[in-house]
This record gives structure tokens, sequence and C-alpha cells, in this order.
């Protein structure tokens, strides 16, 4: 009879530790979800400059990853980042393109703002925003003409050796705007 209880001790201690084991291992699946989702929405939220990033971003009907990832590749999050060419901001604006911009924008902003970064985020995002209309919502497109500029794209665009529907480019011929696409569309991709 002892054998017996202890037997049933056992075997409730047994069946207590599956249970204990398995209500874990469920939690821990659980957590992992969690993190795993969380992590597509958080590598956003901790980028430098995200609440303006946000704001303009909704203003302009953009996806902020796609903003983010314009800014890391233009300016590493730098506010007061200076292009070879003389480009400005977390952006990237250039000061011959900064009038066009704020009239766009419908500002009154003058070029020495453009290291200010939520200025130069209103400039950009308007200036994206209005690439992307001027080119059918192709992204690639406009991130071409973003870093090419419009005009060089709309030739492009008009020659067959470099687009065979006029809207989207199969082959970008400037090195340096093949590679910046490709890494704004990485950096997309991994904020998304």
């Amino acid at each position: 009879m002892a054998k017996q209880r202890k037997h049933r001790q056992t075997k409730k201690q047994a069946t207590c530790s599956s249970y204990v084991f398995f209500v874990f291992l469920l939690f821990a699946l659980f957590c992992l979800v969690l993190l795993l989702n969380g992590k597509k929405n958080s590598d956003l939220t901790h980028v430098r400059y995200y609440a303006e990033i946000q704001k303009q971003a909704q203003a302009h009907h953009l996806d902020p990853a796609l903003v983010a990832a314009v800014m890391r590749q233009e300016s590493k999050f730098d506010p007061q980042a200076v292009s070879h060419v003389g480009a400005k901001g977390l952006m990237q604006i250039m000061p011959s393109t900064a009038p066009d911009i704020a009239r766009m924008a419908k500002r009154n902003i003058s070029k020495d703002n453009l290291f200010d970064p939520a200025t130069n985020i209103l400039y950009g995002t308007t200036y994206l925003r209005y690439l992307l209309d001027r080119f059918q919502n192709e992204t690639a497109t406009a991130l071409a003409a973003y870093n090419a500029g419009p005009n060089a794209v709309s030739a492009w665009l008009k020659d067959s050796s470099y687009s065979s529907d006029g809207k989207t480019l199969h082959t970008i011929p400037y090195a340096e705007t093949r590679n910046y696409v490709k890494k704004v569309l990485d950096y997309y991709k991994e904020y998304r």
C-alpha cells in the first residue's frame, strides 16, 4: 500500500512537472512571438527624429519607414551633414532646390534653415511626395529621381535601354544612383 501511494505521488509529480514545463514552453513561445512582432515596429520608433518623421510622413501620405530609409542613406541621421555637391541636412536638400520645395510646401523658410531637423524633414518629405506623384508612385523610380534628379530620370524613362514601359526603370545608368536606390530599398525593408 505504501508502494502504491508512493507510485501515485511520483506519477502526480511527473504530471505536474510536465504541466509546468508545458506552460513554460507556451509562455516562452508567446514571448518570442511578441518579440519578433514588436521588432518590426520598434526598429523605426528608435530612429532619431522619429516624431518628426511620423508627423511629416502622415502629412504627406508617405510611409514613415520610407522617409527614415531615405534619411539614413542621405545623412545617417546627421542634421549637420553636407554632401560633396553641397546638399544639406538630414534629407540632403540642395540649396538651389530649396526655394522650389518651399513653394510646394507653401512655406517661406530660408535656405539657412536646411540644418534644422524639422525644416529639413518637411522639405525632404514634400520633395519625396512630389517625386512619387510625378513618377506614378513607383518607389524605385522616385528614389532614383531623389538622387539623380527628376530630369535625368524622365530622360531614362523615355529610353528603351533603361525602361520598357516608360514608368519603371529596369536599368539605372548611374552606378551611384543604382547603389543609392538599392540601399534605400534595403533600409526600407528593414524598417517595415
